[in-house]
């Protein structure tokens, strides 16, 4: 490395380090916010014939520090990743240096020996006593491998010979998260076959709509082939009710995937890992350890509990240059990948878990559930303001009444005018939903870095402006 290489690699350290530590600094701002139109005027984003110098690369480094939003910064609790922890950004950092790709073992041997023992940990927690897994880009990467190895237990030549007739059907609920939706057109199955159920109050999928919904489909002569559950769906953070899911997966000879990429982590808890009882009977499980772990995006892992068939369903190519016959030639994780480069994502999660032990995602799964039922307790001891669910999980879905006369067009929008505020003052970041027709604000509970007093101040502010507004 030249020195002028050194010297940026150093400062740019700095910088980033810098920026963390500011990170824990609640009155700092999330964010300088500017519309796109005036960023544009703060930024140089020209891409030049000649070279810059050094300074400039720094400068750049600058403006993009300055300008981002802080999701690592404990007032941010606008979506389903947030956070952060050393461990995992050294180890994303040293993957970044290293630069390798994890398609065989002859490239990354270290890191696909690190990912085997991650799939094993992820499989011995959802109940996987034989099962498989790989590390994909992403839950909807996730969702699509496992509802695409479904496809491939029921018919295996479709992989050669493509539908030849056959109209599979797959059921989720209304809150499912939308990678359903185009996974199942990424697969030609087509959005006319998937099946959204309806969902009872507490916004899981109904077994007895579901049933007749597959008894509808069979005397329609479709193919009901998977079931799509959810544990911990986007807004409300619902967990469907699994045992009877896999109970009418057995019946009507279905394959059952989870999407857990946001509630897996409840099985660290002896106290909650009830919410997903019954997904040792699934056949594949998506998890997200970015969301919950509070890990570098992107990380995440589909496991499936008959081995073999993530090679079977997805190995295709590669043989004449890359998959050669060795002796380390079964730990060549490329061959059960729809993806060829794969970035090494197991360094940073298995340094985090080696630096918090297990234990430690225990613990902080069970200090969010407590959070959560704080913040419940003083919505529902203030007078304007109000629960709209009871949580199961830390989705907290909630509004501002400045009084019972309001009616609901004013209220909602002056919910929104709130969170717009917020944004701009660099405050707080938080989001609104809809969830059955009812807008209203929502948090998540996912930042390891949030403690009581965040939400009390969060309330107040919500409180404050909603009364000057």
């Amino acid at each position: 490395m030249i020195k002028n290489d050194r010297q940026l690699m150093l400062q740019t350290a700095e910088l980033l380090i810098e920026y963390l530590s500011e990170n824990d600094n609640a009155d700092v701002a999330i964010s300088e916010y500017l519309s796109a139109d005036d960023l544009q005027q703060c930024l140089n984003l020209t891409l030049d014939d000649e070279s810059v110098s050094h300074d400039r690369i720094i400068d750049d480094i600058k403006q993009y520090l300055r300008y981002c939003t802080r999701t690592s910064h404990p007032h941010f609790m606008k979506q389903l990743f947030s956070g952060s922890t050393s461990a995992a950004i050294a180890g994303d950092w040293v993957t970044t240096v290293t630069n390798t790709a994890a398609h065989t073992y002859q490239v990354a041997p270290v890191a696909t020996l690190m990912e085997e023992t991650l799939i094993t940990k992820l499989n011995e927690l959802v109940g996987f006593e034989s099962g498989d897994g790989i590390m994909v880009t992403g839950g909807s990467n996730a969702n699509l491998v496992g509802i695409y190895c479904g496809l491939h237990k029921r018919w295996p030549d479709i992989k050669q010979e493509g539908f030849r007739g056959q109209q599979p059907v797959i059921y989720v609920s209304d809150q499912c998260h939308y990678s359903y939706e185009k996974a199942v057109f990424t697969l030609g199955i087509g959005t006319n076959n998937l099946r959204k159920v309806n969902t009872d109050e507490q916004n899981r999928i109904d077994p007895e709509a579901l049933r007749l919904a597959i008894i509808e489909d069979l005397k329609l002569g479709k193919h009901p082939y998977c079931i799509g559950a959810t544990s911990g769906t986007t807004v409300a953070g619902s967990f469907d009710p699994l045992e009877a899911l896999a109970d009418l997966a057995d019946e009507f000879g279905l394959w059952l995937h989870v999407d857990a990429a946001w509630g897996g982590p409840v099985l660290f808890s002896e106290t909650h890992k009830h919410l997903m009882r019954g997904v040792e009977r699934a056949d594949s499980v998506t998890w997200d350890a970015h969301k919950f772990m509070s890990l570098p995006l992107i990380c995440s892992a589909i496991l499936v509990r008959e081995h073999g068939i993530l090679e079977s369903a997805c190995s295709g190519g590669g043989q004449a240059y890359l998959f050669h016959e060795d002796e380390n030639s079964d730990h060549n994780y490329g061959k059960k990948s729809l993806q060829c480069g794969r970035h090494v994502d197991s360094l940073k999660l298995w340094l985090d878990w080696r630096y918090k032990g297990t234990h430690g995602y225990r613990d902080q799964l069970d200090k969010s559930m407590q959070l959560a039922q704080y913040f419940v307790q003083q919505v529902n001891a203030h007078e304007q303001l109000e629960m709209i669910l009871e949580p199961d999980y830390l989705n907290l879905f909630f509004r501002f009444v400045p009084d019972a006369t309001i009616d609901a067009t004013n209220r909602d929008q002056l919910n929104l005018d709130i969170l717009t505020k917020m944004k701009e003052n660099g405050s707080f970041y938080i989001d609104y939903a809809t969830v059955k027709d009812q807008l209203g604000i929502r948090l998540v509970l996912v930042n390891n870095r949030i403690e009581t007093s965040h939400l009390d101040s969060l309330l107040d502010e919500i409180v404050d402006i909603g009364n000057q507004t």
